[in-house]
């Protein structure tokens, strides 16, 4: 990850662009939008690694210190780029979606104990 370039006026002149307008994600943290192969990067404004393609609207920032609507959209301080107006989801839907994908390939270790687990509450349910 690179530092932030500056300019003469000590401002940031980093700027995040999606290099295509297909597949593109928003940060979780922060709403930046960048292409799914964009997000192999970390997010450039140290927030959230998790994204999500459940987005509305967009808007471009050149000066998120001195825009009202940056101040709207709570991103002041954040590199210059696109952002989503609002974005749905959540980390935890995300990593709801991590869990769910490593149990479809089967990277999720069955250690046997659900079934016995299962057993023992089915036991003392139908006691009752």
């Amino acid at each position: 990850h690179q530092s932030p370039a500056m300019d003469v006026k000590g401002k940031d002149t980093t700027i995040v662009l999606p290099t295509s307008q297909k597949q593109l994600r928003a940060c979780l943290g922060c709403r930046l939008l960048k292409t799914s192969s964009q997000w192999r990067e970390p997010c450039e404004n140290g927030c959230s690694e998790e994204n999500t393609s459940n987005f509305k609207g967009m808007v471009c920032f050149m000066d998120t210190s001195d825009s009202w609507v940056a101040r709207w959209q709570r991103s002041e301080g954040k590199v210059r780029g696109v952002y989503a107006i609002k974005v749905y989801g959540s980390a935890l839907d995300a990593q709801a979606r991590r869990d769910e994908e490593e149990f479809d390939r089967g990277d999720m270790e069955d250690d046997g104990k659900l079934d016995e687990d299962f057993d023992d509450y089915d036991d003392d349910y139908s006691e009752r």
